[in-house]
């Protein structure tokens, strides 16, 4: 019987599988895992682009065009703040690993699922490789 970690959804980690939506991969081979914003940050390079452009434009746009461009790019990072990806490593996938979208809370929250998972599956190495941590940290 394998032990529930995290379940929200289409997303769920367990003692031996991590499964989201149609991707599934072995507890065992996951080697990292990371949550990002890859969205945030474009919706925020187009925002800059449309600042960009009002400001040499700005004498020649109307107040309601340069308000409907900063409501656009305020909108764009609005939309996508709350947006990200979990990206899986594992022994499998190599350096492309695979990743799910979904909301930022969720995928936190199932990448700390997965990092529990890890340790209780690695046992005593785990454990001693965290204590070597805070040794040499210290």
């Amino acid at each position: 019987m394998s032990k529930v970690y995290f379940k929200a959804g289409a997303f769920s980690v367990t003692s031996g599988m991590v499964r989201a939506r149609t991707r599934s991969i072995q507890t065992s081979t996951i080697e990292s895992v990371d949550v990002g914003r890859p969205f945030f940050w474009l919706a925020l390079a187009g925002g800059a682009g449309l600042i960009g452009l009002v400001i040499p434009f700005g004498d020649l746009l109307y107040p309601a065009e340069i308000a409907t461009l900063a409501g656009i790019g305020a909108g764009a990072l609005a939309v996508t703040w709350p947006i990200g990806t979990l990206k899986v490593f594992s022994k499998l996938t190599g350096d492309k690993g695979w990743g799910v979208i979904g909301r930022v809370k969720t995928l936190r929250a199932m990448r700390d699922a997965i990092e529990t998972a890890l340790m209780e599956h690695g046992g005593k190495s785990a454990a001693r490789a965290s204590i070597m941590l805070d040794d040499s940290d210290g």
